[in-house]
């Protein structure tokens, strides 16, 4: 249901004939740091997570099947937050528990980490072992699993996997979570082109709500401005990002990385090549601390291509190359391509281009 009526109701349910006051208040703290986390209030939902974690000692002491690791993963890698060592291991050794949500924790990981092959295994599971298609933790995996199906390179999958789940919510009380489902569909329709089946899409994602809106309103603001790039409206682009840059550092990490890299596409298209660096070496300290392999290696090798640094450059365009993510390595063979004018640099872009599926990449890498 809508989590911000759910908070309430957590507020005033009664005590239960059917659990005891040690059963009882501990699901419903837990159920608590799930309605934060859709809504986006990751701050909340850490702090209710710790709560819940001492209310659970104090009454219910003894193993939890690894819930509690699991939604502070999936809290921490939201915030861009690099997990510890030892919560990864505690997950990981719980994997083949086929526990929704630790399938979920670990997939999210995964594709922070540009892990995407093994991400994709990860969220399919994680969708496959869900009671259904259509509980939080499956509707969240599914968003998820169509954003690593774009980033691999197949943004027709993403696209039909989200229209497949919007249809599976038609009628559902599920309004903030529908339109995270439109926002995910949205920068799948501009990946593709269809910028005015794009726009629409986005307009639909703020639909989930006032509770929702300034969390979704930062991640659509971003995306129109990438809409607005691919129409050539440049001055658009860069006021809808000036939106969000003023309030970056209370976005959650996925707003923050998109950011950096339609800021660091909007400074090229602008032939700004101080700005374009800065952006890029913001972007990729955003990564680092976030243990997000990906947007490491992207934002190293735009930076060192600005800096003529051949051998950083060299680095981080193999070990892209390795995550199969063939968007972010086209772009950054067609800025090879741009600054050295070199035949087979850009005939690595069009391939790059090509095999993303961005329409508007492979024109730019043509013409």
């Amino acid at each position: 249901g809508r989590p911000v009526r759910a908070l309430r109701v957590l507020d005033v349910v009664p005590e239960s004939a059917e659990f005891s006051p040690a059963e009882l208040q501990p699901r419903r703290a837990l159920a608590r740091v799930e309605a934060l986390i859709t809504l986006g209030r990751l701050s909340e939902a850490l702090n209710a997570l710790a709560a819940a974690s001492q209310l659970a000692r104090e009454l219910a002491p003894g193993p939890d099947g690894g819930r509690m690791d699991a939604l502070e993963m999936e809290i921490l890698v939201a915030l861009g937050t690099a997990p510890g060592g030892a919560l990864v291991d505690r997950l990981g050794s719980r994997v083949n528990q086929a526990s929704p949500g630790i399938l979920l924790a670990l997939g999210r990981l995964a594709s922070a980490r540009g892990q995407l092959e093994k991400a994709h295994a990860l969220l399919s599971a994680a969708v496959a072992a869900s009671h259904e298609r259509i509980d939080r933790v499956a509707v969240v995996a599914r968003i998820a699993l169509a954003e690593v199906s774009r980033l691999r390179g197949n943004p027709a999958e993403s696209e039909l996997g989200l229209l497949e789940l919007l249809r599976d919510l038609q009628g559902r009380d599920r309004r903030t979570l529908v339109a995270e489902a439109y926002a995910g569909l949205a920068l799948t329709q501009r990946h593709l082109g269809e910028f005015g089946r794009a726009s629409e899409s986005l307009r639909q994602s703020l639909g989930g709500g006032p509770h929702a809106a300034s969390r979704l309103t930062l991640g659509a603001d971003v995306t129109q401005a990438w809409i607005e790039l691919g129409v050539g409206q440049l001055d658009a682009a860069a006021h809808s990002l000036s939106r969000v840059g003023s309030v970056l550092g209370a976005a959650p990490y996925t707003v923050r990385a998109r950011y950096f890299e339609v800021l660091g596409e909007l400074r090229r298209a602008q032939d700004d090549g101080p700005s374009a660096l800065a952006g890029h070496l913001a972007g990729a300290e955003a990564a680092r601390t976030a243990d997000d392999g990906l947007r490491v290696a992207y934002h190293e090798a735009m930076a060192a291509l600005r800096t003529a640094n051949a051998r950083l450059a060299t680095d981080a365009v193999a070990r892209l190359s390795a995550m199969g993510a063939p968007r972010h390595l086209g772009e950054v063979f067609l800025l090879g391509g741009l600054i050295s004018r070199d035949a087979d640099i850009l005939e690595s872009a069009e391939q790059g281009s090509r095999a993303s599926g961005d329409v508007l990449l492979l024109l730019e890498v043509l013409f």
